[in-house]
């Protein structure tokens, strides 16, 4: 498996096209949508969203949507989702998100084992996703929407890098490749409430869970957003559970704080 160079190219040529076309956006949810959170609602079209740690989004359309990580793809992990506005009604809206991502990443290592016998290894670690999920978003009222979010999970990692062992009157080198893909599933339910023209609240717990590996991830946040004209501040905390055996995962600070910032032009 390889990080997929024409997803790349083709992801950066798309977003800096769409960028240099953006017109400005609303600052506020009078409408009772909030686009921070990960609901069935996409951005109109041309509206521009970059957030810090989020994800960035572009509306190509009223009812598609174009996003991606961009700290992750510019330094770690190319990736790019695709979402498309199915149904769009005043009680509820139905959407589908298409997402993949992969990268790789240089490793190198070795080790000495007294008096002439030593190990060492060069290479890559690659990995990469594909996510399928239908999120349904039903507002009650104008203040409030509740989201529900399902669909499938694929993963695949593997070695790619050469070994070497140097001994006694002997040297070897020989190719390492390695790897395995596991299939699974995500879902998740989402609480935004807008609190007035410029505040809203977003309270969401995303699970993620591998079938064979038996490992599941429960990430549960909630966050207050503060909008002004064309600059959004998010501060809340987070949380993380291990399933199935619903393990704290940082054993003594189950909570920490965190904070993102948004730009919509």
């Amino acid at each position: 498996m390889h990080p997929r160079p024409p997803l790349r190219l083709a992801a950066a040529l798309v977003l800096s096209c769409l960028l240099g076309s953006a017109a400005v956006a609303r600052a506020d949810w009078a409408d009772g949508r909030v686009p921070e959170g990960d609901n069935a609602f996409t951005l109109r079209q041309r509206d521009l969203r970059l957030s810090v740690l989020g994800r960035s989004a572009v509306g190509i359309t009223d009812r598609v949507e174009l996003s991606a990580y961009l700290p992750l793809y510019f330094a770690l992990f190319p990736n790019l989702a695709l979402k498309i506005g199915l149904f769009d009604g005043d009680a509820s809206s139905v959407a589908l998100k298409l997402g993949v991502g992969a990268g790789a990443y240089p490793v190198i290592g070795g080790m000495a084992v007294p008096p002439f016998v030593a190990f060492g290894f060069t290479g890559f670690v690659v990995a990469g996703y594909q996510t399928a999920e239908v999120d349904w978003s039903v507002r009650p009222t104008r203040r409030l929407t509740v989201t529900g979010r399902a669909g499938v999970l694929g993963l695949e990692l593997g070695v790619v890098g050469v070994g070497g062992v140097v001994g006694p009157g002997a040297v070897a080198v020989l190719p390492i490749l390695g790897g395995g893909a596991a299939l699974g599933g995500v879902g998740g339910l989402e609480l935004d409430v807008v609190l007035g023209p410029r505040d809203a609240l977003v309270v969401d717990a995303s699970a993620y869970y591998l079938k064979g590996a038996d490992e599941g991830l429960v990430i549960t946040t909630a966050g207050w957003t503060h909008a002004w004209e064309h600059f959004h501040l998010m501060l809340g905390a987070y949380t993380f559970l291990d399933l199935p055996h619903a393990k704290l995962w940082h054993d003594g600070h189950p909570v920490g704080p965190y904070a993102n910032l948004y730009w919509s032009f």
